[in-house]
């Protein structure tokens, strides 16, 4: 997007358009002005692409993660191990890391949806961001009572009815998640669209007898 700018500046001086010595006419100033325009258009879409392309990269290796995790490594590690409650035990430190992998997704996306909320954020967006960020609460508070009852000197679960209970509300609040970010995700795409239908991500570029 940017680039084409570069090459045509290029081509201009070549052509003896600007004068080598970095001097400007006053009859070529607003073709220049232009293409600053232009180029500072350019840069904010740049801006725009990077901040989209961060957020979408976050909740995929967020979510992402969940889901490959949950869908692949817990049976095939369960397998492998012939045992459900001995992967059960990676499965405790891996999700610490996921933990930590949403909270940082959130703060990424918080960030965006202020930046936007002038370009048609909607409040369903807030809702379900919160809703996230309440759900990531719930884990790390159901996490640590799971914990609690986990012996890993031993790899042996100290009261199976309770961690029973607390692994079946951390899938469940798990899930609800899930749905709310891609919910999320969603919304934002069409949001995206709505603001980029109207404008011109790509400049055309400057014509030189434009000036004339």
């Amino acid at each position: 997007m940017i680039s084409p700018f570069f090459f045509e500046i290029l081509k201009i001086e070549i052509s003896g358009f600007l004068p080598l010595d970095g001097s400007i006419p006053n009859d070529k100033m607003p073709v220049m002005n232009r293409y600053r325009d232009r180029l500072r258009e350019c840069k904010m879409i740049l801006v725009v692409v990077l901040r989209r392309m961060l957020m979408i990269l976050s909740i995929m290796f967020w979510q992402g993660g969940f889901m490959f995790y949950g869908g692949v490594v817990v049976p095939v590690g369960g397998s492998v191990l012939e045992s459900d409650t001995q992967q059960g035990f990676i499965t405790q430190s891996v999700t610490n890391y996921l933990n930590l992998a949403g909270a940082a997704c959130l703060l990424i996306w918080v960030s965006n949806l202020w930046y936007d909320r002038k370009s048609g954020v909607l409040k369903f967006e807030w809702m379900l961001w919160s809703l996230s960020a309440v759900s990531l609460a719930v884990l790390v508070v159901v996490h640590s009572r799971m914990d609690q009852i986990l012996n890993q000197d031993s790899t042996t679960i100290l009261n199976p009815k309770a961690f029973d209970l607390y692994h079946k509300i951390y899938i469940g609040t798990s899930s609800l998640q899930w749905a709310a970010m891609l919910c999320l995700l969603l919304l934002a795409m069409i949001r995206w669209k709505q603001q980029d239908h109207g404008s011109n991500p790509i400049p055309a570029p400057i014509q030189k007898g434009s000036s004339d």
